[in-house]
Formats: structure tokens, C-alpha cells, sequence
């Protein structure tokens, strides 16, 4: 079960929730937004970013946040700067922003225990509060800590002789950078990148889940898959970016229209596997995919 606390964590005033295996910090001054991860008291696996890096007026922080899509420089990237409001109750936490001026959409994060003590079920909640419909995705973002690599699975749908795998790059994305690797059920992304080298990746992803491995650790974050889902970004369900400040797991929903005071959801599952050997091989990773059920 969660236990509820306050307390300082990277130098932010926060709120901990913590079990038996895993330890989360959100903030109260800004967001919503989830900046630590950690289990059984090892390091955070998420990015400790410093507030001088920003995207415009966005400061970006490192953590889990939910912003609202398609991307674009005036709605993408409204300051999340102000006080959010904390709600405990029944084992379950909610972080709700005020609604955004220029906007209209009010964001609210919500997190509450799973099945078992290394598993999150977290809520991304867009609500539409201005008076006419707004159409939009739920695009949940987790910078992570660098140094790892990203493990993005391919769709194994028997198809005959039409295709089964959608997968696009952004413009700055190399393809041929040592850090992605393009397998045949996974690909690969790693968290090495200097200077000013980066990439972006998606997919249209039916298996439903991506991960992360770092210091014998493995990170999994589970969408539902919608099939037939208006998708944004070419359709992609889920999307990976990563530069040399950190890596980013991104889900997105279909796109939808929300109605004025209607809200449209993404519940992501987190699942934290500690003392995992894995190597950056398809073989590894299936291996440990079977083992730990993650599918």
C-alpha cells in the first residue's frame, strides 16, 4: 500500500509516495508533474534537469509530464510553473493544474498503487473547459535518466503479404547512428548521445508497452493499444526521443473531441523490474520479456 508524505526531493518541495518497493516524488509548485523514481532506495531513474533548460517559456524539469497534441510551439508549450493542487485519498494521489489561460485545458495527473508493490497505474487527464469542442491527444512524456537504452517492440501480426510494422524518424533523426538499431522484433535507442546529436522515433505500436534498462534495471511503460485509432505524428501510439540530457518514453491517444467540460484520458502502467541482467540484444530481451510476463 502507498504512504503518503511530504518532503523535499532534488531540492523541489514534494509529495512521496512509497511501498515496500518503490518510491515517487511529484511536485507541489509546479506540473503535475512525477520527477523521481526509485526502487528499493536506489537512484532515480528519471531526469534531474536543471530549470536554465527550457524549450521557449517551457521549463522542462525531467520527469513525467502530460501535455496535449499534435505538438505546436503556442499549445505544446505552456509554462506549468504555478502551484498544482494536491488531492490524497483512498490510496490514490491527484495533481491538478489550473486550467491554462491561453488554452482552455486543465491538466490533472492522478497515481495509485497496481496489482503488485513494483507497479503504478497512472492517469493523464485533460479537461476541456472552454465553450466550444477542442480535438486533441493525451500525450504523456517521461524524460529519463541517460545511459540506458530504450527498448521500442515491433509488431510480430502475422499479415501475408501486406505490411505489419509502421515506423517513422523525424528530420534530425541519423539512421545511421550507433544509437538506434533497427531489429526485426525490437529497436533500439541509446541513451549515449554528445553534443548536439539527438533523434526521434515512433511507431504504431500493438503490443502495447516500451521500456527502459538502466543499472540492472528495467523500466516498462504500458498503453492501451487502440486499434483503428486516429494516431498522431504519421501514426505513432507511442514515440521515443532522446539528446544528451536525457531520453524521453512517450505514449500518445487517439485523437479525440472533446466536448466543452468533457475529459479525455491516457492510463499509462508502470512496472519496475530491479536486478535484471539484460543485454542490448533481441534474444536478451525476449528472454527477459517471457520471464518477468511482461507480455
Amino acid at each position: 500500500m502507498l504512504k503518503y508524505s511530504e518532503n523535499k526531493f532534488a531540492g523541489q518541495e514534494c509529495i512521496q509516495l512509497s511501498n515496500s518497493s518503490l518510491t515517487l516524488h511529484a511536485l507541489k509548485n509546479a506540473g503535475p508533474r512525477i520527477t523521481g523514481l526509485q526502487i528499493n532506495g536506489g537512484a532515480n531513474l528519471f531526469a534531474e534537469l536543471p530549470d536554465t533548460l527550457k524549450a521557449g517559456d517551457y521549463t522542462l524539469r525531467g520527469g513525467q509530464r502530460v501535455w496535449h497534441g499534435p505538438e505546436d510551439i503556442n499549445r505544446s508549450y505552456q509554462a506549468d510553473g504555478e502551484t498544482v493542487k494536491v488531492e490524497w485519498k483512498d490510496g490514490m494521489l491527484s495533481l491538478i493544474q489550473n486550467t491554462e489561460a491561453l488554452t482552455g485545458i486543465q491538466k490533472t495527473m492522478t497515481v495509485k498503487e497496481g496489482s503488485t508493490p513494483n507497479e503504478l497505474i497512472v492517469d493523464h487527464i485533460l479537461t476541456n473547459n472552454n465553450l466550444w469542442p477542442v480535438k486533441f491527444t493525451v500525450w504523456p512524456i517521461c524524460q529519463a535518466r541517460s545511459g540506458g537504452f530504450a527498448i521500442l517492440p515491433l509488431s510480430r501480426k502475422g499479415t501475408g503479404l501486406l505490411p505489419n510494422r509502421r515506423v517513422v524518424f523525424w528530420p534530425y533523426a541519423n539512421l545511421r547512428s550507433e544509437n538506434l538499431v533497427l531489429g526485426n522484433e525490437f529497436i533500439f535507442v541509446k541513451a549515449t548521445f554528445n553534443g548536439s546529436d539527438r533523434t526521434k522515433v515512433g511507431w504504431l505500436n500493438d503490443r502495447g508497452w516500451m521500456g527502459y534498462y538502466i543499472d540492472r534495471t528495467l523500466f516498462i511503460k504500458k498503453a492501451e493499444f487502440i486499434s483503428g485509432g486516429d494516431y498522431i505524428d504519421l501514426g505513432c501510439s507511442m514515440e521515443c526521443y532522446c539528446d544528451m540530457n536525457c531520453i524521453e518514453l512517450e505514449t500518445t491517444s487517439p485523437l479525440t473531441e472533446v466536448q466543452p467540460g468533457g475529459s479525455a484520458c491516457q492510463t499509462e502502467t508502470w512496472q519496475v523490474f530491479p536486478e535484471v541482467d539484460l543485454q542490448m540484444t533481441e534474444e536478451s530481451v525476449s528472454s527477459a520479456v517471457k520471464s518477468l510476463g511482461i507480455e
